[in-house]
């Protein structure tokens, strides 16, 4: 055993060593699930990479482990971050990108509702036509409401008129398909609607609603200038009605220690587009690298050649050594290496010493 830490440690002065596969999680901003459900990591991310399956079962526990109550619950990536530590997950091996997601509750006779990320084009699907007037405008909040993530009562249309006539009419025992389409720039969503009577296509027509979803967002509190870093004053939490396809933040937290990456005026809603992670390193700064090969995990102390984010690979070197080798950033100050290969055939340098 002690040969194998001597091989490791002088593995990191002479060369990098490429890392095995990594798994990937990116968050998604916004998902839904029935209530009393238990909320996992593949609810509020995509997975995916060799060990996809395990990481997606892994469960967010902890007072808010479920979607019991009716206020929606906010799970940010240092979250997931230790729930995949606890579960015994190797951290140098996930790379964790994107912000907090907000989880809705859904009512139990719903059942889970599809997770949205960005507002995209959904696969068609068929509703029960109601009866009376604006029928179809209350079932075209629903859909919209599904697919947003959120509550038809925090939906709202702004119609044209000739839309506003189309969607007052009652379509009576015909059968009402919505196909939403895909709308990033523009607030406006359009939406095809088609009738059917049967086997028979009997209307097929294309309204184009303003849509605005009211969601808990970040405002700026202060003038924020270009590189600074936001502190807690300068954010507070609002709810407001905005465009749903905006990226926007649903916890202070999630702003903290971020910069910007343009000038933001006072009140401006915040955007993950608009902001980088806190930098976890500078040029020069020691790091403790947790060196990983098999059951066996190895520290040792080296320094950043660069600037880096969390979870951004950087060069490092031990002092002392004229080779560099890459880690990932896992925290302020900390890095994860992944060792490969069979260390006992590495070449031990007689200038080698212990850590």
């Amino acid at each position: 055993m002690n040969r194998l830490l001597i091989a490791m440690i002088a593995l990191l002065s002479l060369a990098a060593v490429p890392a095995p596969a990594q798994d990937s999680v990116v968050m998604r901003s916004a998902a839904r699930l029935a209530a009393g459900s238990p909320i996992r990591v593949g609810d509020v991310a995509t997975v995916s990479g060799p060990e996809s399956a395990r990481i997606a079962a892994v469960t967010l526990d902890g007072p808010a482990g479920s979607t019991r109550g009716r206020d929606p619950i906010v799970i940010d990536p240092a979250r997931v971050r230790r729930a995949l530590e606890d579960a015994g997950m190797n951290p140098g091996r996930v790379t964790l990108r994107g912000g907090p997601c907000t989880v809705a509750r859904g009512d139990d006779q719903d059942g889970p509702k599809p997770h949205i990320n960005q507002p995209a084009l959904p696969p068609s699907s068929s509703t029960p036509a109601d009866a009376g007037p604006n029928a179809l405008k209350a079932q075209l909040v629903r859909r919209l409401a599904q697919l947003y993530g959120v509550d038809p009562t925090d939906v709202r249309l702004t119609l044209a008129q000739q839309d506003q006539d189309l969607l007052a009419a009652d379509p009576g025992a015909a059968r009402v398909e919505f196909q939403p389409g895909a709308s990033r720039s523009s607030p406006k969503m359009p939406v095809r609607i088609n009738l059917y009577d049967g086997d028979r296509l009997i209307s097929s027509r294309t309204v184009s609603p303003e849509v605005k979803v009211r969601r808990r967002v970040v405002v700026a509190a202060a003038e924020l200038d270009r590189g600074q870093s936001i502190g807690a004053p300068a954010v507070t939490l609002e709810v407001r009605w905005i465009n749903p396809s905006l990226n926007t933040l649903g916890d202070i937290e999630a702003a903290i220690g971020a910069e910007t990456r343009a000038r933001v005026a006072i009140g401006q809603v915040l955007e993950a587009e608009q902001l980088d992670a806190p930098l976890v390193c500078k040029r020069g700064d020691p790091v403790v690298v947790h060196c990983l090969s098999g059951s066996v995990a190895v520290k040792v102390r080296a320094r950043a050649q660069a600037a880096a984010r969390d979870g951004e690979l950087v060069e490092l070197r031990v002092d002392g050594s004229k080779r560099s080798f890459t880690g990932r950033m896992s925290g302020k100050g900390r890095a994860v290496m992944i060792v490969g290969g069979a260390a006992d055939e590495i070449p031990v340098p007689a200038t080698t010493a212990a850590p």
